[in-house]
């Protein structure tokens, strides 16, 4: 049995990597790694992690240098932050151990997307899922809950007060920016995926009444608008978070006003400058009738649902 789960190609290579929605999304119940990164940072040395998926049932043959470790589940469901944060955690070499996993698709796609980001840093951190076949012998697995401790992590001689441990809660690509950030400066890893698509929405509005319904319909908060009035005369700003949005199109789908445009998606680049965009803004009124803050021209004195009711006493309108 051959225990390969897939083939990374070199870091220049670009013939295999989707153009699509990067892998990431929503964390799994099994994306946390963070009982194997506190074991790394008690390491003195940088030692070679083998990852052992939940699938493999047959033997274990880790080179004699690697430590191998057993997920809790399956390996097709970590994430492309948790293989950057076991990099940036310490470890020379990572392998993947899954030659059973009925997922080696998405560990395929994902360790393709990992190994282009880390691949100014191949010499020091490398991303690997291959291992050649071995004699039968019995090797020691570790569960991951269940790493060895050091002497001197026992009798308290080091610290892990000052050992960088990711906030695995976050979104995909909070924590993806921040391990590049562990490894080294993340703009010229981020600017070499320019052919891979970072899963968020690029934005455009015109039209836009700031009535804030896309910022209320977003599951994610990735749209925030700012509403700044004296005398009721100000101005507005509609901006949205490029780490947080998953283009999911709930706010472009409940626009009331149809000014909200979905242009495409964006680049993993845009992570390196803050990742904010600007949808639109603009000049604000106040309405009359409710008092709410409105975009809308100098003859406007009602906000648009106010207006609408006024002119259609028993009509309807969604407001969220």
């Amino acid at each position: 049995m051959t225990s390969a789960s897939a083939t990374l190609e070199s870091p220049g290579s670009r013939a295999n990597i989707a153009t699509g929605p990067a892998p990431g999304g929503p964390a799994s119940d099994h994306d946390d790694l963070t009982s194997l990164l506190r074991w790394l940072a008690d390491q003195p040395d940088s030692p070679s992690i083998g990852l052992v998926c939940a699938h493999e049932t047959g033997p274990i043959r880790p080179p004699t240098d690697m430590v191998a470790v057993r997920l809790d589940g399956c390996a097709g469901e970590l994430s492309l932050a948790s293989y950057l944060e076991v990099a940036g955690g310490g470890t020379s070499q990572l392998t993947v151990l899954a030659p059973d996993c009925p997922e080696l698709g998405a560990i395929r796609a994902t360790l393709a997307v990992a190994n282009r980001l880390l691949g100014p840093h191949s010499d020091i951190c490398r991303l690997v899922d291959t291992v050649k076949k071995r004699r039968l012998r019995h090797a020691q697995v570790y569960e991951l809950h269940r790493l060895p401790l050091s002497r001197r992590r026992l009798l308290f001689l080091t610290r892990l007060d000052h050992a960088w441990m990711p906030d695995v809660h976050a979104d995909q690509r909070t924590r993806v920016l921040a391990a590049l950030r562990q490894l080294s400066t993340p703009d010229a890893c981020l600017n070499d995926m320019s052919d891979v698509l970072l899963p968020s929405a690029s934005l455009v509005a015109s039209g836009c009444t700031a009535c804030g319904v896309c910022v209320r319909a977003c599951p994610t908060g990735a749209i925030s608008l700012e509403k700044s009035s004296a005398g009721g005369v100000g101005s507005f700003s509609l901006t949205a978070l490029v780490t947080k949005c998953v283009d999911c199109g709930r706010c472009v789908a409940l626009c009331p006003s149809g000014a909200l445009v979905r242009t495409g998606q964006l680049e993993w680049a845009r992570l390196a400058d803050g990742g904010t965009e600007a949808i639109a803004s603009g000049s604000v009124r106040r309405c009359e009738r409710c008092s709410e803050d409105f975009a809308g021209t100098e003859a406007s004195q009602y906000c648009p649902i106010c207006q609408f009711r006024l002119e259609n006493p028993f009509g309807s309108r969604l407001s969220l």
